[in-house]
């Protein structure tokens, strides 16, 4: 027994041939019957004939099919007929059969002109009125067809293509008619190709919450539209953010630097070691001094590289400057929850300094807990420059906690950098 799939494509040729007969016969209607040039003659035989064997194979499959009025050749004369019993030297019939071909040429049914001019040259080859415009007629045809493919390449999705394919069609004939408005819908998907590759240079910027907006209105533009990145999974993924904010001031020279690069590698191995962490962490770190410079966008842990610190000829301390860098890069890289996906867990910081700010700092800090955007804030205070009961008294916030380094050497900072983790245990981070 045949398959479903042989069935339709049965039923789909019988469809296609009852169209085609249907063209035939319209145009036979046109002519009259005692002047059918052999071309539809031809065509409505060979229509029928297909459609003959088309239905006798389906019904031999017991598929039950309705005969139309045309399928079969009521006007046996048309079968009967031979082309040669129609008197093609008849100046009846030559006129006729000329003025069809010209009324066809300037309703620019370009594929009856064509057999029609045919037909009548070969009744006179010197009608010279006729052979130029049926050399136009081909012209027309073959930008036609030219146009048909063109219609095929956006049919597969090829925009690009489609472009040059328009920019030949206009260099062949300027003002050739786009009925299917080819080059606007090109142009929609350049539009949108462009919009895409936007995006996805945001992704490499690390800024997931401006990636859903974006993909939101590619979205509302084209519903349809392919991810073939996989932009929104990256950007719905979860992941629990830890900012390193590091001073690089010119106090920091020597040993702290030299620490504070250490124990950045010794928190990347630790948590790569980790199979949560590896999972969900993600970091970004923020030096500063008299300004403040965001070194690496949030990253998750596996892809992080420790960036190399390098202390900075300026004394100030500006973790004002730092902090209002970080809520910066909050907003562009933390993703809240909303009804599409779940958002990130609550971030942690991690304040790395040996002396005292020197800037307005609170205003900052307190911005950042009144929104909640923090599960806590670690100051790590190196060296006895900086005053732990000065900084508690400006913030007095039980989110923050103070960890005193009673020396600044590489030894004495990685040792505390080692239980970052702890660290987060204790100040119940919710997850």
């Amino acid at each position: 027994m045949p398959s479903q799939e042989d069935i339709e494509i049965q039923q789909e040729r019988l469809q296609l041939y009852r169209r085609t007969l249907a063209h035939y016969l319209r145009q036979q209607a046109e002519l009259g019957s005692a002047y059918i040039p052999p071309g539809i003659t031809n065509g409505i035989l060979d229509a029928r004939r297909n459609i003959h064997q088309i239905k006798n194979t389906l019904r031999s499959w017991n598929i039950i099919l309705d005969d139309h009025p045309d399928d079969d050749n009521k006007a046996d004369e048309i079968m009967n007929t031979s082309i040669s019993d129609i008197s093609t030297t008849s100046p009846v019939w030559f006129r006729q059969i000329r003025q069809q071909a010209l009324k066809a040429y300037f309703v620019q049914q370009w594929n009856l002109a064509e057999e029609l001019f045919i037909q009548v040259l070969a009744a006179n080859s010197e009608d010279d009125e006729v052979r130029s415009k049926l050399k136009v007629v081909q012209q027309y045809l073959e930008l036609d067809a030219f146009y048909q493919t063109i219609c095929d390449l956006r049919n597969e999705g090829q925009w690009r293509s489609v472009l040059n394919a328009l920019a030949d069609l206009e260099e062949k004939h300027p003002k050739y008619p786009d009925p299917q408005n080819l080059r606007q819908w090109a142009m929609q998907q350049l539009e949108l190709d462009v919009f895409y590759q936007r995006i996805c240079d945001l992704r490499h910027e690390g800024r997931r919450p401006i990636v859903l907006n974006a993909l939101a209105d590619l979205e509302e533009r084209h519903p349809k539209y392919p991810d073939p990145q996989n932009l929104r999974q990256w950007a719905t993924q979860r992941w629990l953010p830890v900012y390193l904010l590091i001073d690089v001031s010119s106090s920091m020279s020597g040993a702290p630097i030299q620490a504070m690069n250490q124990g950045m590698a010794l928190i990347w191995n630790e948590l790569m070691s980790d199979g949560m962490a590896v999972e969900l962490a993600a970091i970004s770190v923020i030096s500063f001094s008299s300004s403040a410079q965001q070194l690496v966008p949030l990253t998750p842990i596996i892809d992080f590289c420790p960036p190399e610190l390098i202390v900075n000829s300026k004394e100030e301390t500006n973790l004002g400057c730092a902090l209002q860098l970080l809520e910066n890069a909050l907003q562009q890289e933390f993703v809240s929850r909303s009804y599409t996906c779940m958002g990130d867990y609550l971030p942690i910081a991690f304040i790395m300094l040996d002396g005292n700010p020197t800037d307005e700092w609170t205003t900052q800090i307190d911005r950042l807990l009144k929104y909640n955007r923090f599960t806590s804030i670690v100051i790590i205070c190196c060296g006895l420059l900086v005053s732990i009961a000065y900084l508690a008294s400006q913030v007095p916030d039980p989110r923050i906690a103070f960890i005193r380094m009673e020396e600044a050497t590489p030894d004495s900072i990685t040792h505390h950098l080692r239980y970052i983790d702890q660290i987060s245990t204790i100040f119940n981070i919710s997850i």
